[in-house]
């Protein structure tokens, strides 16, 4: 009975400190991750140039994916509302809308000028996923993949 107290003693006491070192480890990481960020940031600060840009205008350009009887796939290039009225009046699944957010900035130089440029909005990393029993027949039917990201497909 001794030699199984005394075994349960050493089991459990070898399994804290596996614990407590493995707490510690994390504990060290998340120290070290905090300090860099201090550093990094310090770092910037000191040596990083202060810049601002006045934004001009914000406009949205949209790509119409269609396929004519008897042609190839085309993709061209319109405004918003005429893409959206032929994906209403074609279907969601004989056009495929692409909609792209731009904005047009303006940004001093160094030197004293100014310099004009148009850039895209970064899109967001959302997914629309179906269920997993559309996602098992999706693989089997060999159809478009189980996660399209929202602005591949617009509905």
């Amino acid at each position: 009975m001794e030699f199984a107290n005394r075994f349960v003693a050493n089991f459990l006491g070898g399994q804290i400190r596996r614990l407590r070192f493995f707490l510690g480890v994390l504990g060290v990481m998340g120290l070290a991750t905090g300090l860099w960020s201090i550093y990094s940031g310090t770092v910037h600060s000191a040596n990083g140039v202060e810049a601002s840009a006045v934004l001009l205008e914000r406009a949205d350009r949209c790509k119409a994916e269609f396929q004519i009887k008897g042609e190839s796939r085309s993709n061209v290039a319109m405004p918003c509302e005429e893409a959206y009225a032929l994906l209403k009046m074609a279907g969601s699944k004989k056009v495929r809308v692409t909609k792209k957010t731009f904005a047009t900035v303006r940004y001093p130089m160094a030197d004293g000028s100014e310099r004009t440029a148009t850039v895209e909005r970064a899109p967001f990393r959302r997914e629309r996923c179906r269920s997993a029993a559309a996602s098992m027949r999706s693989t089997i039917r060999k159809t478009r993949p189980t996660c399209v990201p929202s602005s591949a497909w617009h509905r």
